[in-house]
């Protein structure tokens, strides 16, 4: 099996959670941005930048975006 990340299940689940959050502006999306784009990191390869990176950017809002320099 390739292993993709060194996520373990808390990073996945804290993932998965924020990326709702980041989706729309609220007082809560800069912080949850930042989770994002540093669990983010310990992902293998290129997945974040060819996969993960392409896809938070059409549905981060703005502030999400200006918060991980996208």
């Amino acid at each position: 099996m390739v292993e993709y990340s060194k996520l373990n299940a808390a990073d996945k689940k804290e993932f998965v959670d924020n990326i709702e959050i980041i989706a729309s502006d609220n007082p809560r999306t800069s912080l949850a941005a930042i989770k994002i784009k540093s669990i983010g990191k310990k992902l293998a390869g290129g997945l974040w930048n060819d996969v993960a990176k392409p896809l938070i950017v059409e549905i981060a809002s703005e502030t999400a975006k200006k918060s991980m320099g996208l």
